[in-house]
């Protein structure tokens, strides 16, 4: 009887040992990095702050309506078309595992615009 409770007590303790080593969250997209003092992260709306990143970075370059088919066939003019894709707008801004990095041509867009955009989204997108 006591050979069952030492196996049925090792069973527990490697299950145990393996649930919490089984932890895959990143700390970077959950906290994702402040920005600089510098960066403005007040009052952000799309009018005011995301409609010029997007402009900038994406509908200039491959997601305006003269470059459909170098941005894969995805728009990102209004506020509307950029609310309907802003999870994988922030995974691929973020260059997160899984995405895909954008802007694909260029340099990544600076950690304030990353900022902005995710303090956007966190706020419901105003």
């Amino acid at each position: 009887m006591k050979k069952h409770r030492f196996i049925l007590l090792l069973l527990i303790l490697a299950l145990a040992t393996f649930m919490y080593s089984c932890y895959y969250d990143k700390t970077e997209v959950l906290y994702p990095k402040l920005p600089s003092s510098n960066c403005d992260t007040t009052n952000i709306t799309y009018a005011n702050k995301i409609s010029e990143i997007i402009a900038t970075n994406c509908t200039n370059n491959c997601h305006g309506a003269s470059n459909q088919t170098t941005g894969g066939g995805i728009s990102l003019q209004t506020s509307d078309e950029v609310k309907a894709m802003i999870d994988r707008i922030v995974g691929d801004i973020s260059h997160t595992p899984g995405f895909n990095n954008m802007p694909k041509v260029g340099t990544k867009i600076s950690d304030c615009s990353i900022s902005q955009i995710i303090i956007w989204q966190k706020n419901n997108m105003p």
